[in-house]
């Protein structure tokens, strides 16, 4: 009887034993996973905002870029003057063709009402 007391006691004791052993290491495996994917999410976060910045930032260069040549053109003097109406498309054309990604330009009156349109065939 006392061997089987002993065996039970013996058999408790691991019991225990690998419970004590375990636990923690479950519960600080769990927190080490939590922390990984928490920096893994900020990570991912700060690259996408940082992408997404370099495009705002090309978006607006490449706008003030197109701004610029058209209120460049329109502030010429040539352009002011109103020389022959060849001479303005020719100038509207140079402006399209210039390699920006502009496909379409149009000139407009006072009214609002288009006067030279012009596509971009590349």
């Amino acid at each position: 009887m006392i061997k089987r007391i002993r065996k039970s006691l013996t058999l408790k004791w691991m019991v225990f034993s690998i419970l004590l052993a375990t636990i923690p290491l479950t519960i600080a495996g769990f927190n080490i996973i939590k922390t990984y994917q928490r920096d893994l999410k900020k990570s991912v976060i700060g690259n996408e905002e940082m992408k997404a910045s370099m495009v705002v930032e090309r978006a607006e260069a490449f706008f003030e870029k197109v701004t610029g040549s058209l209120l460049a053109l329109v502030n010429g003097e040539d352009f002011k003057l109103g020389i022959s109406s060849s001479y303005m498309k020719n100038l509207l054309e140079n402006l399209l063709y210039q390699g920006d990604p502009i496909w379409e330009l149009a000139l407009l009156d006072q009214r609002g009402m288009e006067r030279m349109k012009f596509l971009n065939t590349k």
